[in-house]
């Protein structure tokens, strides 16, 4: 997918300008290289990388995913690890009317930047859907072929003229949802008799 250059920044402008509407889990630094302490995973504290963005709602999702996922957590270390890379992860109820429960649009750019946008349409469940989307995500990191692979390969299709569905992310997301159902349940993850 080509994006002009004038496109790129004015989504970038305006990722950073509704920057007030989010946690400050992470923000798009003016830095595009993060120190390595604010792109450190804290799994203790649930928190992701400064580089990652996420809206307050999902808060919850995202420190039970750190607590109990094993794969979550290494997607979360491999965010952490890649210079130059900013993901946003927003509710977005537009999504209703679509047949996708999530979706990511990624751009690229010739620094070596990228920009992941994150949205989920609902806030129930969402822990399948966000680990889904952070592995498209680290497809992007990886170089994935995804324009080439998409009906050479039975593990990439399109879904629409600009979107793709692989196995690798299905999989990812039905690991974490199950990592979560069968992980002993520690202090604070629910109701208490």
């Amino acid at each position: 997918m080509q994006i002009h250059r004038r496109y790129s920044f004015l989504v970038v402008a305006a990722l950073i300008a509704s920057n007030t509407m989010m946690e400050p889990l992470g923000a798009f630094s003016a830095d595009p290289v993060p120190t390595l302490a604010s792109r450190a995973c804290d799994t203790d504290n649930g928190r992701l990388p400064d580089t990652v963005q996420i809206d307050r709602i999902l808060l919850s999702p995202i420190r039970t995913m750190l607590r109990r996922s094993p794969t979550f957590r290494e997607q979360c270390r491999r965010v952490a690890a890649t210079r130059r890379l900013y993901i946003r992860v927003r509710l977005n109820g537009a999504l209703i009317d679509y047949r996708f429960r999530a979706r990511t649009r990624i751009l690229r750019f010739q620094s070596g930047v990228i920009i992941a946008q994150v949205e989920l349409r609902t806030t129930w469940s969402p822990e399948e859907w966000i680990a889904h989307e952070f592995e498209h995500v680290l497809e992007q990191v990886d170089r994935v072929p995804l324009v080439e692979l998409a009906g050479k390969s039975g593990s990439v299709w399109r879904t629409a003229d600009d979107m793709f569905e692989t196995e690798r992310a299905i999989r990812a997301g039905r690991t974490v949802a199950e990592e979560i159902r069968h992980a002993p349940k520690t202090t604070g993850d629910g109701f208490v008799e």
